[in-house]
């Protein structure tokens, strides 16, 4: 998704450009900085689903010690166990809130990549009827 929007991003950045530098009409600098909202809506999209993709200290998951009951025959292999399953549930709760990370950075990266097109017709409309 972030190459398909920076790609787009691109796309859309050249296309406004080119229509903007071919209106008969003189275009100051503040017309061609609005021009860039959209394209720049859509490549914070492209951002933040690159970062929704990017790595992260993801740990292998064990099982909840929770679950587990403790074994009286064996107290010293059952404190071990213990001990080690309650390092394997620090991991999973990290990992669970890693994923969250990432989803929320995918999720937002995808709403600004949907928002730009109606950003550019905002602007277009905008640059359409103050022309008149």
């Amino acid at each position: 998704m972030a190459g398909v929007l920076g790609a787009g991003a691109t796309a859309m950045l050249g296309a406004e450009l080119l229509v903007l530098n071919a209106l008969d009409v003189k275009l100051n600098l503040s017309a061609f900085g609005t021009a860039l909202l959209a394209p720049m809506v859509l490549f914070a999209g492209c951002a933040y689903c690159g970062r929704a993709a990017g790595t992260s200290t993801f740990q292998t998951s064990g099982n909840f010690p929770s679950a587990w009951s403790g074994n009286v025959t064996e107290p010293d292999l059952n404190e071990a166990l213990v001990g080690e399953l309650e390092n394997y549930e620090k991991y999973i709760n990290d990992n669970h809130r890693i994923i969250a990370d990432h989803a929320r950075y995918l999720r937002f990266g995808l709403l600004l990549g949907f928002a730009s097109p109606i950003v550019l017709a905002v602007v277009g409309a905008f640059f359409f009827f103050c022309r008149r």
